[in-house]
C-alpha cells in the first residue's frame, strides 16, 4: 500500500443490500489499518452476533495477526469499525457496546443513517471491502 495518509475511504458493499461508505484513520490503529489495506479487496461472509441484540456485524477470520495496540478498547459507538485480535475479526457496531475483549479502533462509517442497511442483512451474506475511487 503506497499511500501513507491518515484517511482512507473504503466502501462496504453488503451484497444484495447496498454500499456504506466508511473511513479508516491510521492513527487509530497503525498495525490494523496497515494489514487489513493489503488484503483489500476482501469479501467475506458476514454474520450478527448470535447471542443477544445484534449489536455488531462481524466479517470474521480475516487472516491478519495483530494484536491489540496500546489504543484497543473496551467502549465503541454505532458505526465503528474495529479489528478483534482474538478473533482476527473486523466488527462494524450497528448500536453502542460495552466489550468483554479489547479491540482496535479503525475506522468509522461516514454517515450513520447507511446503517439502516444492515437491517436486510441476514447471516451469511457475502460483504465486501474494497478501497474506494
Amino acid at each position: 500500500m503506497s499511500d501513507n495518509s491518515d484517511k482512507i475511504t473504503i466502501n462496504i458493499n453488503i451484497i444484495d443490500c447496498g454500499t456504506i461508505k466508511a473511513t479508516f484513520y491510521r492513527h487509530l490503529s497503525p498495525f490494523s489499518v496497515t494489514e487489513i489495506l493489503e488484503k483489500l479487496p476482501l469479501i467475506i461472509r458476514g454474520r450478527f452476533n448470535f447471542i443477544g441484540s445484534k449489536t455488531h456485524w462481524m466479517l470474521p477470520q480475516i487472516g491478519i495477526s495483530v494484536g491489540p495496540d496500546s489504543k484497543a478498547t473496551l467502549t465503541v459507538e454505532k458505526g465503528d469499525i474495529v479489528y478483534c485480535p482474538q478473533t482476527d475479526s473486523i466488527y462494524i457496531f450497528v448500536e453502542n457496546d460495552n466489550l468483554t475483549t479489547k479491540m482496535n479502533k479503525m475506522g468509522k462509517i461516514n454517515n450513520i443513517e447507511d446503517l439502516n442497511l444492515f437491517s436486510n442483512a441476514k447471516n451469511g451474506t457475502n460483504t465486501e471491502l474494497k478501497l474506494s475511487n
